[in-house]
């Protein structure tokens, strides 16, 4: 199955951390884009940190037009499969569906717009350019928001995965069994987001290996901010493995 992701630089040690744990049963097609891309992301007026950005979007309905009547994945480039080819079995069952989304959390039936399985039809060809020329028009808007608010005007059939094998990070507890994480965010920057989804990245990957491609103004500012105000949170503890020997967190 043909497997797509968009990533920037300043996103590269996700796309290997991705990339090495997709072993089999996909085509995996990374879409590299310049940093300048992105440049509108995190603007300062509050809105989603990703809102008025449609790089992913023009993305996909170049991959609906490549992938006529086959279904692929679009997802975001922050992942990791435990297992690639029973996770490729599983997602067959769902083929069903043209559209199939990640859930927001087991008990919610609010879609991730971060993971989906689409089957190119001119149904769904149709819905995402309606989609892009939304976020567009809006660029307070993000795609999370807009895939639920618009969702019911799509003319095929939809689907949810199982809540019991995608887990988003901050959900996700020890010992469970799963098939893709996804690692999250919540903070206001770049340097803080990117730090909590590495920190999160470092219970299932080794990221001593990726070090290089990791900016070191994230630690110097995000590490510092963990210390000062909460030295005994379990980021801040996990943090100290990667932490520079330069960075003064006094």
């Amino acid at each position: 199955m043909p497997w797509y992701y968009v990533y920037s630089p300043k996103y590269e040690v996700f796309h290997h951390i991705l990339h090495s744990s997709v072993t089999g049963g996909f085509e995996v097609h990374p879409c590299f884009f310049p940093q300048a891309a992105f440049s509108n992301t995190y603007s300062p007026d509050g809105s989603h940190f990703m809102a008025g950005n449609c790089v992913k979007y023009e993305t996909l309905l170049l991959v609906l037009e490549k992938h006529k009547g086959q279904h692929f994945l679009m997802t975001d480039v922050d992942m990791f499969v435990s297992d690639s080819v029973k996770f490729r079995e599983y997602l067959e069952s769902y083929k069903e569906y043209d559209i199939t989304y990640m859930r927001e959390s087991k008990k919610s039936d609010e879609m991730m717009a971060g993971f989906v399985m689409i089957k190119s039809t001119e149904a769904t060809i149709a819905f995402y350019k309606y989609i892009l020329e939304k976020l567009k028009a809006d660029p307070t808007d993000n795609d999370l928001t807009c895939i639920n608010r618009e969702i019911h005007r799509f003319e095929g059939t939809v689907g949810l995965f199982g809540a019991d094998q995608f887990f988003l990070a901050n959900h996700y507890t020890p010992m469970e069994p799963y098939l893709m994480i996804q690692f999250t965010c919540s903070q206001d920057t770049y340097e803080k987001n990117l730090f909590e989804k590495l920190i999160f990245a470092a219970i299932f990957f080794d990221l001593e290996v990726l070090e290089p491609f990791i900016p070191p103004d994230v630690w110097e500012t995000i590490l510092w901010f963990f210390h000062k105000e909460s030295p005994d949170h379990h980021l801040a503890l996990l943090a100290t493995r990667y932490r520079p020997s330069k960075i003064d967190l006094k």
